[in-house]
């Protein structure tokens, strides 16, 4: 069975130099939360600021809307169903396109310890820290052996340095 990793280290990797990780910044308000989609070969990582609580669902339209990251879902009975990501020219879709392919949706509390969602987008409420994941699953009709996303030493550092310079 082909792995899935949940890649966090290429937006990290990335802005190293300057410390900046995020790729995108959405909204307004006391409160924020991370939002990375990982496309397979590319990872991204984005900040929505808001106040109160959000859905997971709102962050990605809040990021529809206010930056170049698009988002198509299905709406169902039961509620919408994200069924497409696109950004920085990278873009995957499908609703079990011939029943394989679909967005695995994670969570998480502080960007370390990664869980399945067990629910919605729409479900979910973020508060203040919280992390959403999106990976893209190809070709699979059951859920992917996807190992839980790991934190990496750069990651702890990178977060050190960006949690120092807030104060």
């Amino acid at each position: 069975m082909k792995r899935y990793i949940f890649a966090l280290l290429v937006p990290l990797m990335a802005g190293v130099a300057d410390a900046a990780i995020i790729s995108e910044s959405a909204g307004s308000g006391p409160n924020t939360s991370t939002i990375v989609v990982d496309f397979g070969p590319e990872s991204y990582a984005f900040t929505v600021h808001y106040t109160g609580t959000i859905t997971g669902l709102d962050a990605l339209r809040l990021l529809d809307m206010e930056t170049p990251f698009r988002l198509e879902t299905v709406h169902f009975s039961f509620g919408d169903l994200v069924s497409g990501m696109e950004y920085d020219e990278w873009y995957e879709a499908g609703v079990g396109n011939n029943g394989n392919d679909w967005w695995k949706y994670w969570r998480s509390g502080d960007g370390s310890a990664w869980s399945g969602s067990g629910s919605g987008a729409g479900a979910r409420v973020l508060n203040d820290g919280a992390w959403d994941g999106w990976t893209w699953v190809r070709g699979q009709t059951s859920a992917p052996d996807v190992p839980v996303p790991e934190p990496s030493v750069l990651f702890l550092l990178v977060g050190s340095v960006l949690l120092l310079r807030r104060r």
